[in-house]
């Protein structure tokens, strides 16, 4: 009697548990680049998800697809594939063992390039199919859960054009361009990586205050120009992630344009580079500030050596610095190449695996070993007989996708033909 009933409750509580999985609305021009995020309410007793959204091919297409936030919740295998007819589908699993803690985020983002001459068009993001697994890896839970899809749209206007509410909140996207724009409750404007504003040339009616997303990479010290329209008096609240100081700064320029810039501050720390003539971009910027943010007031100047395109590297791969107080206000961070190290390799299926070990000084959260990595780009040649009793240097410029740990190019005397690398497929360290 006690194991049915402890059946019985087991079942009660699965199916008391359901699922938002859902994407956006946004508002662009044509030509424009929209990042989408696929998003899930709450992971918790999850070892895999896989969603399916469906567009329009004659609007949208699809750039790629990348890891979202959630690679502490899903750290295993990463699948992602768009058809090139209007469907595409990602998957994302638990590696080790059990399954994902509380907490929802980003499974993937599909970015989309705007096709041109699609004015006053749209595309419908349609959440088509969700599944949701726990670690027995055969039970689609949403069989006996419900999964609510909430699907999205990509609004498409003409500088000319004006742009309202329909139905969904929506988020204007950086770099717009507008005769009129009217913004309800929830509706958001996307500030530009490059600090550039959303110009309305007319005006610009607004719930207040208006919610402001981070650019793609996230804040950087520096100033975002976020809205430029002949409105006065708009107010904004921005998401910043821990940001110390923000402040909004109202400018009126000729013609009577109010252009709205938003002050970021990440940490009160400056960021500047070691390396003669190099400037570190926002994104190597925001990920050392976030070394400092909360730390000691005495830091006011951190000085990064090791070049951007290590701190990019050290970004996706969740690698700390080599960290040192030179003077009672500056600090060094100091991020040296990791390497990649072979295994153990399968000529026949040239399968291998490596470890990926950071360089002196520096940390990592996790040691990293690939659960398998393949060879791309060509046929694998079976001379490949030695891999396991060499190291190689991972070099900035070939990692592919820093926010992914998934694909890196090697240093290696190996004729392994054109655009050849290796795909890592990252998970925990094995004894």
């Amino acid at each position: 009697m006690k194991r049915i009933l402890l059946l019985f409750l087991v079942v009660a509580a699965t199916a008391s548990r359901a699922w938002n999985v859902s994407v956006g609305t946004w508002v662009c021009n044509p030509e424009a680049s929209v990042a989408v995020p696929i998003e899930i309410d709450d992971a918790a007793g999850l070892a895999y998800v896989a969603v399916r959204v469906n567009y329009d091919p004659q609007a949208l297409v699809c750039l790629r697809i990348e890891r979202g936030g959630l690679d502490e919740a899903f750290d295993g295998d990463f699948l992602a594939k768009d058809d090139e007819s209007g469907s595409l589908s990602v998957a994302r699993f638990r590696a080790s063992d059990g399954v994902a803690g509380s907490g929802g985020g980003v499974l993937a983002r599909a970015v989309f390039a705007v096709r041109p001459g699609t004015a006053r068009q749209y595309s419908d993001l349609a959440v088509a199919d969700v599944r949701v697994g726990d670690d027995t890896g055969v039970r689609d839970l949403a069989v006996d859960a419900p999964v609510t899809p909430e699907g999205g749209m990509v609004r498409i206007f003409g500088a000319g054009d004006s742009a309202a509410r329909l139905e969904r909140a929506q988020t204007v996207v950086a770099d717009t361009r507008l005769a009129s724009l009217s913004l309800a409750a929830g509706d958001a404007i996307q500030a530009s990586a490059e600090g550039t504003p959303i110009v309305v040339s007319g005006e610009t009616a607004a719930a207040a205050p208006i919610p402001v997303a981070e650019p793609e990479g996230g804040w950087a010290d520096g100033t975002y120009r976020l809205l430029a329209t002949k409105t006065a008096g708009l107010s904004f609240v921005a998401a910043t992630n821990g940001t110390e100081a923000l402040e909004v700064e109202e400018t009126v320029e000729e013609g009577g344009v109010h252009v709205y810039s938003l002050a970021v501050s990440v940490g009160g720390v400056e960021i500047v580079s070691a390396e003669e003539g190099e400037e570190l971009g926002k994104a190597a910027t925001s990920y050392v500030a976030s070394f400092f943010a909360g730390s000691s007031k005495a830091t006011k100047r951190v000085v990064v050596s090791g070049g951007e395109g290590n701190v990019l590297l050290a970004r996706g791969l969740g690698i700390s610095p080599a960290i040192a107080q030179t003077s009672e206000t500056e600090s060094t961070a100091d991020f040296r190449a990791p390497t990649l190290a072979i295994t153990d390799f399968d000529p026949a299926t040239g399968v291998v695996k490596a470890r990926v070990t950071p360089g002196d000084g520096n940390a990592i959260e996790r040691e990293l070993v690939t659960g398998v990595v393949r060879l791309r780009g060509g046929a694998t040649p079976v001379v490949l007989t030695n891999l396991a009793e060499k190291a190689y240097s991972v070099n900035a410029d070939g990692y592919l996708e820093s926010t992914t740990k998934g694909e890196f190019r090697v240093d290696a005397e190996l004729d392994l033909g054109p655009a050849s690398f290796f795909r890592i497929a990252v998970d925990a360290a094995e004894e």
